[in-house]
């Protein structure tokens, strides 16, 4: 097991941590307290409303590649969105 001592080690492993509880939030997981959505809009200024919108913007700002589960997912359900609209 490795101890992160280094700060940039830290806040490397602090945003991915961040990026993977969105995630699990945009499948359905909840916790107490604010959730990973509502620290991220408030840590970075992100002004999305959807759950799945705050983790694509906030994988564009930090740099991460979006999980390919969670874009399978977007896709799902833009393509229900439109046809909904016609």
């Amino acid at each position: 097991m490795t101890m992160l001592t280094d700060p940039g080690d830290i806040q490397r492993y602090r945003l991915v941590v961040l990026k993977h509880m969105i995630g699990l939030e945009v499948i359905g997981m909840t916790r107490r307290g604010m959730s990973a959505t509502q620290a991220a809009r408030k840590e970075f200024g992100i002004t999305k409303r959807r759950k799945i919108d705050v983790y694509f913007e906030y994988c564009r700002i930090t740099d991460q590649e979006p999980s390919q589960r969670i874009c399978e997912l977007r896709a799902e359900s833009s393509a229900k969105r439109k046809q909904a609209a016609l």
